[in-house]
């Protein structure tokens, strides 16, 4: 918010919850009119065992939701916990190149959030973290960067 003080963010995501519960609920979001709509889903699917087909007919509804209401959304991947199994590694790293594969497929802007609060030394696992599942402060900062440079390019050519 620092960097960008003239945007307003709005926050509708909660913790826990699956893709399927997210576009259940995406309607709230896409209510207020917001310019941009960031879908972060799919981490909690990789935990509880979903398959990733589901996960991805999910996501696929929520960016057609989006563009239907003329609200550009923003493709997020899914980042990688520190406590996953080598199958869940494998499944967010498959679900991720979905992700950037897709949001190629569709135009929309991608953010790679993974790639973002993944540590370079250790694939698959958060550079910092208080609990092994989210990000730290510095995580969450980062990931802030990289939806701004998702978002900047299409806000430049909008003025």
């Amino acid at each position: 918010m620092q960097k960008r003080p003239n945007w307003d963010v709005l926050n509708y995501g909660v913790g826990g919850e699956t893709s399927s519960q997210i576009r259940s609920r995406l309607g709230e979001a896409l209510k207020v009119g917001p310019r941009y709509i960031v879908i972060l889903a799919g981490a909690n699917d990789v935990l509880q065992g979903i398959p990733m087909n589901e996960t991805a007919a999910n996501l696929l509804a929520m960016y057609k939701e989006a563009q239907d209401m003329s609200v550009l959304p923003v493709a997020a991947t899914i980042l990688p916990f520190d406590k996953a199994t080598p199958a869940q590694a494998k499944s967010i790293e498959t679900l991720n190149e979905w992700i950037k594969k897709t949001s190629d497929r569709k135009l929309i802007p991608i953010a790679d959030l993974n790639a973002a609060v993944s540590d370079p030394h250790n694939p698959g696992h958060l550079d910092g973290s208080p609990d092994g599942v989210h990000p730290d402060i510095g995580g969450y900062r980062k990931m802030g960067l990289a939806l701004i440079a998702a978002i900047d390019p299409i806000e430049k050519a909008w003025r």
